[in-house]
């Protein structure tokens, strides 16, 4: 287990929101 504080677990939501809207609007560009 690791400990995360309160600013790394908001910079980890960022990238992976921002990470997870990219991949959506390529596949609604793709489909």
């Amino acid at each position: 287990m690791f400990a995360l504080t309160r600013d790394e677990i908001m910079r980890i939501s960022q990238i992976v929101t921002s990470l997870w809207a990219r991949s959506l609007t390529q596949n609604h560009k793709g489909a």
